[in-house]
């Protein structure tokens, strides 16, 4: 029987069209016949020699560079010797905690009482600490040629003289940099002195709309009552639209949140409404992440899911012609599947390093530095607060390099079982998408989950070149722009 070392590194799988092979070692997928298929399954499946099941063409892959066996040895992320050169002079950007306070109180939302994470609070970020932020970032930054500064909350609109503050005080000493502010907003706020500090500044802001009345205010609702914010936020669209077109189609996107058996609603609302239909819509689950109740999706919701899952597939080889005809909330979807096809078509690696980590972890508090109303620093905005393990500095001292370099190397709380993992090059795990209170069961559930995500991904590149798809999603030929390391509909 072959022990795991002599197997080759490798992940099987079939499609309607065809068999497939994941080799890990060079990050790359390889088509397979059905025999080569059947006798790769014999040797990784079943324990079986390579010597009783090779023939000329596995052989010839072998040759060619893939079917090897190798194994990262030792953890180690690739940037742990240039994190230090990062956080003195390449740190991209700031999150600004400005308050832990909200005019609403949605029902799935992190601080309501549900995530082990974060709770409402009366706290907020003085400007004095917003100030030091900003002085921080740009005395970590020198060698930045763009820097992207946003607001976080709670309800970031309830601190808007901080953050007019904070805007003016970063255009007075910023020169020679690509600026770019952005926020979340429930859209509440939106008054006209607001607004029209927003266009004046060209602040991206990304509103936060589950889709129609009834769906939307299911979980959106205002504090201390059971009215929906449903009606305000589209009335303060109407007007914003209405007096800064421009401003509205291209700095503003949406951010809806699914839940519950209302797919159908939500994506024909985002597809038919006037007002919202060409703005990029980003739909997300409910977060599960240190949620303190299990949750679940219905039958029917994951159908309606898989329905504009094959919507997208279909406009992806041009079965659905024509960007115009597509709605605000698929174009999300193509958004996510363009960037993410490219870098597959990018791989060049020939082996496995000895030393390496898998993918999830960026730059803890270089990419996004997550600042919050104290001044303490979280890599990003997405990890637990609750999580002491996570703070990796202030702004009083500055960084604390020994905790940033035990965030970048996540993968040794469980590198044993990671550097047999197919999946190691494409995991998404990292300290924002781990619970610190999980067991090793719980751990292994949410592996299981993030290989069945990157094999799912893996099965839709495959049918879609099949199909024809030439992945060819280059702002002349699809009207994409780049914006904060992603691809946004213009």
């Amino acid at each position: 029987m072959n022990s795991v070392s002599e197997k080759p590194f490798i992940h099987l799988f079939q499609v309607a069209g065809g068999y497939y092979c994941y080799d890990v070692n060079t990050d790359r997928i390889v088509t397979l016949n059905k025999d080569e298929f059947t006798r790769l399954q014999d040797i990784t499946e079943r324990g079986m020699s390579w010597e009783s099941r090779q023939t000329e063409s596995l052989n010839r892959l072998k040759e060619e560079g893939f079917l090897k066996v190798n194994r990262v040895r030792k953890t180690k992320h690739p940037e742990t010797d240039y994190l230090k050169n990062y956080c003195e002079s390449k740190v991209e950007g700031i999150i600004l905690q400005l308050t832990q306070q909200c005019n609403l109180r949605c029902k799935y939302c992190a601080y309501s009482g549900g995530y082990d994470n974060r709770t409402h609070s009366n706290k907020k970020m003085t400007v004095e600490t917003a100030k030091k932020g900003i002085d921080f970032l740009l005395e970590h930054s020198r060698d930045s040629e763009r820097l992207v500064i946003s607001f976080y909350g709670g309800e970031p609109l309830l601190e808007f003289k901080t953050i007019k503050v904070v805007v003016k005080y970063v255009e007075e000493k910023v020169e020679g940099k690509e600026i770019v502010f952005n926020f979340t907003t429930n859209g509440t706020l939106l008054t006209e002195e607001v607004v029209d500090f927003l266009v004046e500044h060209n602040i991206f802001i990304t509103i936060s709309l589950d889709g129609p009345e009834n769906v939307h205010d299911k979980n959106r609702r205002h504090v201390g009552s059971e009215k929906g914010s449903y009606k305000t936020i589209m009335s303060n669209l109407e007007e914003l639209a209405k007096k800064y077109p421009d401003y509205f189609s291209k700095y503003l996107s949406v951010n809806a949140v699914l839940e519950g058996d209302d797919m159908q609603q939500v994506r024909e609302f985002f597809e038919t409404n006037e007002l919202v239909k060409n703005l990029t819509v980003m739909p997300t689950l409910v977060s599960t992440t240190n949620s303190k109740v299990r949750r679940t999706m219905s039958e029917k919701f994951f159908e309606e899911y898989e329905y504009i899952h094959f919507l997208t597939m279909l406009y992806a080889i041009g079965r659905i012609p024509g960007r115009e005809k597509l709605g605000g909330y698929m174009k999300g979807k193509i958004t996510r599947l363009a960037s993410g096809r490219q870098e597959i078509d990018r791989k060049t690696r020939t082996v496995l390093p000895e030393k390496w980590h898998h993918s999830g972890p960026c730059l803890p508090g270089v990419m996004r530095l997550f600042v919050d109303v104290d001044g303490n620093f979280y890599p990003c905005e997405k990890v637990s607060e609750e999580n002491k393990d996570a703070v990796i500095g202030d702004l009083e001292n500055g960084y604390n390099l020994e905790k940033m370099l035990d965030a970048l190397n996540i993968e040794k709380k469980n590198e044993c079982h990671c550097h047999e993992c197919w999946a190691y090059s494409e995991c998404s795990i990292c300290i924002a998408t781990l619970n610190n209170k999980e067991t090793e069961e719980q751990m292994k559930t949410r592996c299981a989950g993030v290989r069945r995500i990157v094999e799912e991904e893996m099965k839709d590149y495959c049918v879609l070149k099949e199909l024809g798809a030439t992945f060819d999603w280059s702002e002349e030929n699809q009207g994409l722009e780049r914006c904060g390391g992603e691809y946004v509909w213009t």
